[in-house]
């Protein structure tokens, strides 16, 4: 900011519109949305968490280290189709048990 105000760039007037000047507001935006993603990714971490053996590994795989299910499956010494089966029943499961909840709390 220094080069702003008493540096070379001091003649330099910023517009209203220009990109310079919406700077802080990018910032400012940038620096929430990385709050929320590492928010989330720590709250991915507790429910992959919960999960154990091949569910938790499938998960940890493909959620937290962002593998390919064919990748998964490689590692794992699965084939392909089991470990996609196995991904459909986790996504069926998590998002049973998230409607699930939602539903109690709307009761409530």
């Amino acid at each position: 900011m220094k080069r702003w105000v008493y540096g070379y760039l001091s003649d330099i007037k910023l517009q209203v519109e220009s990109n310079g000047a919406k700077l802080e507001e990018r910032i400012e935006r940038i620096k929430n949305e990385l709050t929320m993603k590492v928010e989330q990714k720590e709250k991915l971490m507790i429910l992959v968490s919960t999960f154990k053996e091949l569910d938790h590994k499938v998960l940890k795989l493909k959620y937290i280290y962002d593998c390919t299910l064919e990748e998964i499956a490689e590692e794992l010494n699965y084939s392909a189709s089991h470990i996609k089966k196995k991904h459909s029943e986790l996504v069926r499961t998590i998002k049973f048990v998230e409607e699930y909840c939602l539903n109690i709390l709307d009761i409530k």
